[in-house]
């Protein structure tokens, strides 16, 4: 069992409680990847679902296409089942596997908020990715980065045009922080950030023609996409 793995099956349930729709970082990460799906009937694999709060967006905003959510811990997979049978939203699947062994069929559009900097091997599962997909088709990946000096500088420049903005994304991740208990804290499993310039990168080496970057005013979150 590996130590992500069993983290969120003993955090499952502290993890769905801590209602990160309620931060605005949180809620933009879903909104711009959710921006990103451009077709109205697809197939939709959503990376490490977690309990399901991009997948049932997903789900919803796209009612005739189909999205498969996968996440390694079990707990979690039963908390997304939950919601969906809650929400009435039968145009999903669920898979219980890591991102890094998934068996991927084909898709039209791979999405994941928060879960790449948990994967060491972003190169293999990147890859992965870029050979299942049709040509246009998109990856897109929310996560929380480990920004060099050069991505700071450029953020700095979109803090500076959107004061009121910024100070609203600031309040945010502090008060995620606040949320979570000291144990789930002290237990979290080793994290694999990169700068999103980085990650740009190997989204192009694995193969993809488009790459870019979408900035929040939080230099620490960010939307990377690859467009096959």
């Amino acid at each position: 069992m590996t130590t992500v793995k069993r983290f969120f099956d003993k955090f499952s349930t502290e993890y769905e409680a801590q209602g990160r729709r309620n931060y605005l970082f949180y809620r933009w990460l879903i909104a711009a990847i959710v921006g990103q799906i451009d077709k109205k009937e697809c197939e939709i694999l959503d990376l490490g679902t977690g309990t399901g709060e991009l997948l049932l967006r997903v789900a919803i905003r796209f009612p005739q296409s189909y999205i498969v959510g996968l996440d390694v811990s079990v707990p979690v997979i039963k908390e997304a089942k939950k919601k969906a049978a809650k929400m009435r939203i039968n145009n999903i699947g669920l898979v219980v596997s890591s991102v890094e062994k998934a068996k991927i069929r084909k898709i039209d559009f791979a999405v994941s908020c928060l879960v790449f900097h948990h994967i060491k091997d972003k190169e293999q599962v990147i890859s992965e990715i870029c050979r299942v997909l049709p040509k246009k088709g998109k990856l897109v990946i929310g996560d929380w980065f480990k920004p060099c000096k050069k991505y700071r500088e450029e953020v700095e420049k979109l803090r500076s045009k959107k004061p009121q903005k910024t100070k609203e994304f600031d309040k945010s991740w502090p008060q995620a922080l606040k949320a979570m208990s000291r144990e789930y804290r002290e237990n979290h499993p080793k994290e694999y950030p990169v700068c999103p310039h980085r990650l740009k990168e190997i989204i192009k080496d694995a193969g993809f023609r488009k790459q870019r970057v979408v900035k929040s005013p939080l230099a620490n979150f960010a939307i990377v996409i690859g467009e096959k």
